[in-house]
């Protein structure tokens, strides 16, 4: 899929290999996407099996989805019967550190330790001072390492809320009174196809509007209350059609537990990035004290829209964990498991530099 028109400029994208990219809102998930969040058109799918329809680890995702949509002031579409109640909890962004001027933030000189005698250095067990000043200068240059993806400061606070005077001011639609995949598709359809969304910048209309990004939260997508799986299956097949022709992000959340193997294995095909959160139980918490685990993450599927093959992260044995502020990913396997020491100045490589590297 190759574009040669020229790219609208719109708030909160930025162009990336002649695609729009957009933030979902979360750090984490935006380094596992390359770095600069997810290429307009995505339709991304979140799975907690077994979390039900209030669950509050994928509802962490749709409130960062949404909340990154409201402070850059994109139209924002959402299909819930609690709507209301989730843009009311929208988080805010986090405290930043205030500026300081440049003389109070002047050095003081380093206190030095009190000269000792070899002697005395030997007689506190150094039994090889010349050996431990080579472990000292071995150790003294490996950086340390950063094991939450994206960093441990997030950009919004969960447990901060975005003045409801901000929300009113955005575009917002939603579905409350009707659960029907066909009643959902033909409100998208008309959406989706709005002049002020559309990506084909060349197409001549009467009274061109300025464009606009539209963000798409579909939650509990595969609750009993919407239907049969073959009417959802249609709707994620026109979903990944039409996105492809509109500035838009659409996020999806499902239960797997309520759906056969086969049916679950049947939706990977028509997302283009899928994520699951996958519980443990107490036992299985205990086993990583004392690191406050909640889960396992785990990537089934990585976008290709804008090359051969997706971008490859350099580990994908997560866990994620979340309190009243933020949902942390992190990595599960520390050193030895991170292999070599790679060169902190090595450029990121795209997914076909990557897929080339490997023959």
């Amino acid at each position: 899929m190759f574009r040669t028109q020229e790219l609208p400029r719109i708030p909160g994208t930025k162009i990336k290999n002649r695609f729009l990219y957009s933030s979902t809102g979360f750090e984490a998930l935006d380094s596992l996407l390359g770095g600069d969040g997810a290429p307009s058109c995505s339709v991304i799918l979140i799975d907690e099996p077994g979390g039900g329809i209030n669950s509050g680890y994928s509802k962490a995702f749709q409130r960062y989805f949404l909340a990154e949509g409201v402070i850059h002031n994109h139209s924002v579409f959402v299909a819930d019967f609690e709507s209301e109640g989730l843009l009311e909890n929208l988080p805010d962004l986090a405290e930043t550190a205030p500026a300081t001027s440049l003389l109070e933030n002047l050095p003081d000189l380093a206190e030095t330790a009190p000269a000792t005698s070899r002697e005395d250095r030997l007689g506190k067990g150094s039994l090889n001072p010349e050996e431990d000043m080579k472990i000292a200068w071995r150790y003294s240059t490996v950086p340390k390492m950063e094991s939450t993806i994206g960093g441990n400061k997030s950009k919004f606070d969960l447990n901060k809320k975005i003045p409801s005077e901000r929300i009113d001011k955005c575009d917002i639609r939603f579905i409350q009174d009707s659960y029907d995949y066909n009643f959902l598709w033909s409100t998208l359809h008309t959406v989706l196809t709005e002049d002020q969304f559309s990506n084909d910048t060349g197409k001549v209309t009467e009274n061109p509007q300025p464009k606009k990004f539209l963000r798409v939260l579909l939650p509990n997508l595969n609750q009993a209350y919407w239907g049969e799986y073959k009417l959802l299956k249609q709707l994620l097949i026109r979903l990944k059609v039409f996105s492809r022709h509109a500035n838009v992000l659409i996020m999806v959340t499902v239960d797997s537990s309520l759906m056969e193997k086969e049916e679950f294995d049947g939706l990977l095909n028509y997302a283009d990035a899928v994520f699951r959160l996958e519980r443990m139980s107490e036992e299985e918490r205990e086993i990583f004290l004392p690191e406050k685990v909640h889960g396992r993450f785990i990537v089934l599927k990585l976008p290709n829209i804008t090359s051969i093959a997706p971008h490859k992260p350099e580990l994908l044995d997560l866990t994620f964990n979340m309190d009243r502020h933020s949902f942390y990913i992190k990595i599960l396997h520390l050193p030895p498991a991170l292999g070599p020491e790679k060169n902190q100045n090595t450029p990121k490589l795209t997914g076909c530099q990557t897929f080339q590297n490997e023959f």
